[in-house]
């Protein structure tokens, strides 16, 4: 059976995020989609006290991040740097600045 036209292929990438932002919501309903989403999501949220940003990051994106993780991980090794790594991290603590600040770094 012939792959949809839809398939993704090697080398074939979304070559933008996609990303939405919604207006109004409520620090309880930011936790409650953090909840519901759980920790191993695709998308990233990112809120500041009255805006949530909701973006999906492109294969692009997410393609040049583990190469740039690899050189990290390839130069400390080399000169025996000890690291840590994280990748995205979710701070939950309501923001505290009312002007737009956002807390998480996603």
């Amino acid at each position: 059976m012939p792959a949809s036209s839809s398939a993704r292929q090697p080398g074939n990438f979304q070559e933008s995020t996609q990303r939405i932002v919604l207006q109004g919501v409520s620090w309880q309903t930011y936790k409650a989609l953090l909840a519901e989403l759980g920790d191993h999501r695709a998308s990233r949220l990112a809120y500041d006290g009255e805006f949530l940003e909701i973006s999906m990051p492109s294969d692009r994106h997410e393609t040049n991040t583990k190469l740039l993780e690899r050189m990290i991980e390839s130069v400390t090794e080399e000169l025996e740097i000890p690291i840590k790594g994280f990748r995205s991290t979710t701070l939950k603590a309501y923001p505290k600045s009312p002007n737009g600040q956002h807390s998480n770094p996603d």
